[in-house]
């Protein structure tokens, strides 16, 4: 792996951490529109009153978020291995561990997006049910 590769492989892991953060911190994970009324709903802040598949996504993407500094610290150690000493093959076993982390990071969100995707009509129902018990007099 040459210096120019290492570094992009370092422009990608930043890329992906910056849409991670904002993929999990966001507030519209779910938005809904019932009549006169509209809401919406993310993971942060975790209410313990949420649906248990939405806590699981919810505690998937914390995961992948808190995978990214682990690969931070690996990929840095990595770079400066290539930087000083080139690309060996003592520097291959890092480059495998950076490839578990990203596998873990991506299986984490591919689990909690479809989780979201698949019981999102369910969530909707619910809300909707809610908001119209509320409002009836």
């Amino acid at each position: 792996m040459s210096r120019v590769q290492v570094l992009i492989l370092g422009a990608l892991i930043l890329i992906s951490f910056v849409l991670t953060t904002i993929s999990t911190f966001t507030k519209y994970w779910i938005v809904w529109h019932t009549g006169l009324f509209k809401g919406h709903f993310g993971i942060v802040p975790f209410q313990s009153y949420e649906p248990g598949w939405l806590s699981t996504a919810s505690w998937c993407m914390f995961g992948a978020f808190g995978a990214f500094f682990p690969l931070f610290a690996l990929y840095a150690f990595s770079a400066f291995k290539v930087y000083r000493q080139g690309c060996s093959h003592g520097v291959r076993m890092y480059f495998f561990g950076i490839l578990i982390l990203c596998l873990l990071i991506a299986c984490l969100q591919v689990t909690a997006f479809t989780l979201t995707a698949i019981n999102v009509v369910n969530f909707k129902f619910w809300t909707t049910t809610v908001v119209n018990q509320s409002v009836s007099f």
